[in-house]
């Protein structure tokens, strides 16, 4: 497995553990209300009442019966489809040859089971139908059989009923004509008893039907698809979560995403809930033949699609504000659908690579390229033509912006909110830089959750003296900011973008940071562009307060750092290419190179990583100015410019 699809794995496996405390709830709730179009009455009338009469038959969980042909008929002409569609058969083999699952918990989790079987289902689903070969049925319903061995699928962490739930959804809806009906019903009995049975009967914690962060969408989509795939031999049970659900998930829509798009949580929980989000939509049409408006009724989440293009820089990193993984710019198959119900292909620019060569199937996602890809003319698909796009009115309000769309091109992303969101950082006015195809300012991302939890850490708490704070890839000190007095930041402190920048001379934002340091600084203005696409430029002009501060200016990159003289870095790459980055400071100011992790032992080390800073003091009521230019350096090795 490639280190960019580990990693990919690593955060959806283990990273949809948590929700948001009642604090950071509240906020999000308040923040994008606004990703709702104006509804009438025949809207709430038709979300409100299905037509159960008019379910579709099996199979009717997102490759309804016939798609089998459609797919044949797309792999004798079209190689990308013949290629995905090999890889998938290949992998469901490989599969066949893994172990029973066992119910092993990791921490309070066993979400990574619950995972393995929802892979195992659709992979062995999609072989059987394509191929009729009985062995893949046959070792599906042994997985089966072994997971209803469980005593429960772990309902206090109901993120993993939900998973187990679509995998035993899929292998009665998939599997439909190969099962007999002792089988079916044991899979019925399952759901009904360890999704439901929990549901309904509330014996479970942390997910309820008011949730609003990422577990709405992923909970709802996995009971959804089991009420949906049990409707034949439980259709009263069904019947009542479908029409909950349908009021449920529109709690999770109007919240999560932002009028624009953007998704609250950052893209690594874009990625995974959104995909989940567009089951549950896809399972409503093949199902049902619509999705009762909620696409229409609630359009962030169509406008998600180029929130998640533009994310993406050139190098092959996301900007991965809050708890995410960098390397985040693996297969989305959900953009295919995306980009037909926007009319927008270029939605598929940061996609189209993958399909160009041959590759191994590791996720759930990779399936539903084949599903999803169909009628997707690849030689179409042509780069976006804006080089800014910015959400300021998001919780987590942001400017990407770039100097162009090849690999070389520069990549800004900026940010502004607070850290008491949902799976916040403290990274207000943070940012990330890609330049000569290379990252250079990055974000840690998130640590492995249950390297903190096991230590008794309350990471899940977000006011000020938790202990989410005292993890250093959490707080301001490993982010691309303004940290004073060797401070923590507040993380509270709500930073809004006050002007998007978007001219061929300056592509940026500009933001007023002062909240952020308890008022020991009086005024605190940041300006970040990439200037005539040659350059970034970061500027912080600065008022101090009453008190002598301590200035820290601070910027995540790779270790190998060279200082010349007090304003001027050479920092060179893992691969040779260097960036040039140099200051006009106050005086007293020089340039400092910090280690990239902490002394406390649950921190992460962060190895190949280190800290780019100038550091300085200011006066009581002095105003000053850091000034700091980032640029590439030149292939013959001269400066990229002087300062």
């Amino acid at each position: 497995m490639g280190k960019g699809i580990f990693v990919f794995w690593i955060w959806l496996c283990a990273s949809f553990a948590f929700g948001v405390n009642v604090c950071a709830q509240t906020a999000l709730n308040a923040s994008n209300e606004g990703n709702r179009a104006p509804t009438d009455s025949k809207t709430e009338a038709r979300i409100a009442a299905p037509d159960f009469s008019k379910i579709a038959p099996h199979p009717r969980l997102f490759m309804p019966r016939g798609a089998e042909q459609k797919i044949l008929d797309d792999i004798k002409t079209r190689p990308q489809m013949r290629m995905l569609h090999e890889s998938c058969l290949e992998f469901a083999r490989e599969l066949m040859d893994r172990p029973l699952l066992k119910r092993n918990q990791i921490g309070f989790r066993i979400l990574h089971t619950s995972k393995e079987a929802t892979l195992r289902m659709m992979y062995w689903g999609y072989a059987w139908r394509m191929t009729g070969d009985r062995a893949f049925a046959d070792r599906a319903l042994r997985e089966i059989e072994n997971l209803s061995k469980f005593d429960d699928w772990n309902p206090r962490h109901y993120l993993d009923v939900a998973e187990m739930t679509l995998a035993f959804a899929i292998a009665r809806d998939w599997f439909d004509s190969a099962f007999d009906e002792s089988a079916k019903r044991l899979i019925a009995r399952q759901i009904e008893e360890k999704a439901f049975g929990t549901f309904f009967g509330k014996r479970h914690g942390w997910f309820h039907a008011d949730r609003v962060n990422n577990w709405n969408q992923i909970c709802n989509m996995g009971l959804l698809c089991g009420a949906v795939a049990i409707f034949d031999e439980s259709a009263e049970l069904s019947e009542k979560f479908i029409i909950q659900s349908l009021e449920n998930i529109r709690k999770g829509l109007s919240q999560c995403y932002s009028k624009e798009g953007s998704y609250i949580e950052g893209y690594g929980y874009w990625a995974g809930t959104t995909f989940y989000q567009t089951l549950y939509f896809s399972a409503l049409e093949t199902a049902f033949g619509t999705d009762f408006g909620l696409t229409k009724e609630f359009p962030g989440y169509l406008r998600s699609g180029k929130f998640a293009d533009r994310m993406a820089g050139p190098c092959g990193y996301v900007f991965n504000f809050f708890d995410a993984g960098a390397r985040g710019t693996g297969q989305q198959p959900l953009l295919f659908r995306f980009a037909k119900a926007t009319a927008d292909p270029s939605l598929l620019f940061s996609q189209k690579a993958f399909y160009d060569r041959k590759f191994k199937p590791s996720m759930q996602q990779n399936l539903f390229a084949l599903i999803w890809a169909s009628d997707t003319d690849f030689d179409a698909i042509t780069p976006p033509k804006d080089l800014v796009w910015s959400d300021t009115e998001s919780a987590n309000p942001i400017v990407l912006a770039r100097s162009g769309w090849t690999k070389d091109s520069l990549f800004l992303g900026v940010k502004g909110g607070r850290g008491n969101l949902s799976h916040g950082h403290i990274d207000a006015s943070s940012f990330v830089f890609d330049a000569d195809g290379q990252r250079w300012a990055f974000d840690l991302g998130s640590q492995n959750y249950n390297s903190l939890e096991k230590l008794g850490m309350k990471i899940w708490d977000f006011r000020q003296n938790s202990d989410r704070w005292k993890v250093f890839r959490y707080s301001n000190f490993s982010h691309n900011m303004i940290t004073v007095n060797d401070a923590l930041a507040d993380s509270s402190a709500e930073v809004r973008i006050s002007r998007v920048l978007d001219s061929p001379g300056a592509r940026g934002a500009e933001m007023d940071t002062s909240a952020l340091y308890f008022g020991a600084l009086k005024k605190c203005l940041r300006r970040v562009a990439i200037v005539d696409g040659k350059r970034l430029e970061v500027s912080d002009k600065i008022e101090n307060g009453r008190a002598r501060s301590k200035i820290s200016w601070r910027m995540m990159t790779h270790d190998r750092i060279e200082k010349i003289g007090r304003n001027r870095m050479v920092i060179t790459s893992p691969g040779g290419r260097k960036l040039l980055v140099s200051a006009r400071l106050p005086d007293g100011f020089e340039a400092a190179v910090l280690p990239a992790s902490s002394k406390n032992p649950w921190d992460d080390k962060n190895p190949g990583m280190a800290i780019a800073a100038f550091e300085g003091y200011l006066q009581p009521a002095q105003k000053a100015e850091i000034f700091v230019e980032l640029k590439p350096v030149s292939a013959e090795g001269k400066d990229a410019g002087k300062m």
